[in-house]
């Protein structure tokens, strides 16, 4: 091997000083008995083989121990060499652990190239060349380099002097973009196209007067609807208020039966909900279960859940919302059985019960 560190997959010759003798343990065996089976390699953790080639003392009549591998043997990141006597009665186990690389530190000398140890022909003269006006360039660079033109100083300069010809601020940049010519930006497709051809001056000048002379509006949905709307998914059960929420995209063609039910964990049965309505279709709506006991026959009666085509009206009387215990984080969902005896859960989400300043209902 020629180089640090060892090549991968690139035979190679190792020197071991010497194998440990069996009868004295502070010297090196001279002239170990090497047989076939003493040396094996084992590449990247794999099994451990016989080397192809059996280890020799070299030189003759010494303990050093000449170990020479294959480029197959070589073919790994981690290359492990055991030694042991068979015999078992000369010298002692013993191994070598290799690392190897792709490349060594003669070719990356060489790919760096051709430098002489002082003057321009360095690294460091090649540094020096690349960042100044006056410096000489390394006979080496090759190509039409020439440092008062193309070094970074000379780059800098030429940019000072040609590229900015006024104080850049961000005053004049705005002023250079507000009194751009509208003719320069007419290209099909473009932002400054779009923009003509919606955006005239005429109308631009008269939409700050248009938006302030403008007829007011009044929100046409009721709070509570509104609310609701924009909470999404989520619903809020007002303790002492009545409830009225109208669900959209539910599936009701052939329903049969529809529930509605608020829990503080899906786990727990339906007996346990905060509250479970069930409606009958073309009958009736009956409130089954209230805090997690059955409900009364008054509060029986105290619920309706009206179905028209893809849209569900819940409706809770504000005297049984009243008797509901709070929930500050909760559950509910619709739930419908269709005429052909399937169940779907049409819509759910979070739910709470929340108290509300007044609590006077009459």
């Amino acid at each position: 091997m020629a180089g640090i560190p060892f090549k991968k997959n690139t035979a190679a010759t190792v020197y071991l000083p010497g194998l440990i003798s069996v009868a004295d343990t502070t010297i090196f065996q001279v002239n170990p008995t090497i047989a076939a089976g003493d040396f094996q390699v084992s590449i990247d953790g794999g099994d451990l083989n016989n080397l192809a080639t059996l280890p020799v003392v070299s030189p003759a009549d010494s303990s050093i121990v000449k170990i020479v591998l294959t480029a197959a043997e070589m073919n790994g990141d981690v290359i492990v060499i055991k030694a042991m006597d068979a015999a078992g009665t000369e010298w002692c186990e013993s191994g070598v652990t290799i690392y190897t690389d792709t490349a060594q530190t003669g070719e990356i000398a060489n790919r760096i190239g051709s430098f002489s140890a002082v003057g321009d022909n360095t690294i460091f003269g090649f540094i020096k060349a690349l960042l100044g006006i006056t410096t000489a360039e390394p006979s080496d660079i090759g190509g039409t380099y020439d440092s008062a033109t193309d070094s970074l100083e000379a780059i800098r300069n030429r940019g000072d002097a040609a590229w900015l010809t006024a104080t850049l601020t961000a005053a004049a940049v705005a002023d250079q973009v507000w009194d751009e010519a509208k003719s320069g930006h007419t290209t099909a497709g473009s932002f400054g196209e779009e923009e003509q051809a919606h955006a005239l001056s005429t109308e631009v000048a008269d939409t700050p007067q248009d938006v302030w002379e403008y007829t007011r509006r009044g929100l046409t949905s009721s709070a509570k609807t509104t609310i609701n709307a924009v909470s999404g998914s989520d619903i809020t059960i007002s303790r002492y208020a009545t409830f009225d929420v109208e669900f959209t995209g539910i599936e009701l063609t052939g329903a049969s039966v529809i529930w509605f039910t608020m829990k503080d964990s899906k786990s727990r049965a339906d007996a346990e909900s905060r509250i479970h309505i069930k409606h009958i279709v073309d009958s009736t709506t009956t409130v089954l279960y209230v805090n997690g006991i059955a409900a009364t026959t008054a509060q029986s009666t105290l619920a309706t859940l009206t179905p028209t085509a893809s849209k569900l009206r819940v409706q809770i009387d504000k005297e049984l919302c009243g008797t509901l215990a709070k929930l500050g984080s909760g559950f509910y969902d619709i739930k419908v059985l269709y005429t052909d005896d399937t169940v779907t859960q049409q819509a759910d989400g979070k739910g709470y019960i929340l108290d509300i300043v007044t609590q006077a209902t009459s």
